[in-house]
């Protein structure tokens, strides 16, 4: 019987950081908690296949975007995902999809809100 073909996930979830980004002054001078995850698809190592090299790796991958996220200041989520993205796709030429979620947490506005933020899928 063949194999059928299968796709992986690799993800991360809740990872929580500090950073200035924001369109306002006060915003990128005081900063803000934010909240990441991503997913990436990439295709299924061979059965049997116990190789990191096959794989994406989880905590390099979650290394490379909380580093584009902290070491730039960006006015959106979104342009800060669109760079968070690119170092990631560059690194693993494997991830076929990458879905990234990055919320800013409790910010400052009128109401009370938990959390404001974007998801973008990005298909290299």
């Amino acid at each position: 019987m063949g194999r059928s073909e299968a796709r992986l996930v690799v993800f991360v979830s809740g990872l929580e950081f500090h950073a200035y980004h924001g369109v306002t002054p006060e915003e990128q001078a005081v900063g803000h908690r934010f909240r990441l995850s991503l997913r990436a698809t990439v295709d299924d190592p061979p059965a049997g296949d116990d190789s990191l090299e096959n794989s994406v790796d989880y905590a390099e991958m979650a290394r490379l975007a909380v580093n584009q996220l902290t070491s730039f200041v960006f006015n959106t989520v979104e342009h800060a995902c669109e760079q968070a993205a690119s170092v990631i796709l560059h690194a693993f030429p494997r991830i076929s999809s990458l879905e990234i979620r990055l919320s800013k947490l409790h910010p400052a506005l009128e109401m009370s809100i938990e959390e404001v933020g974007v998801e973008r899928i990005f298909v290299p």
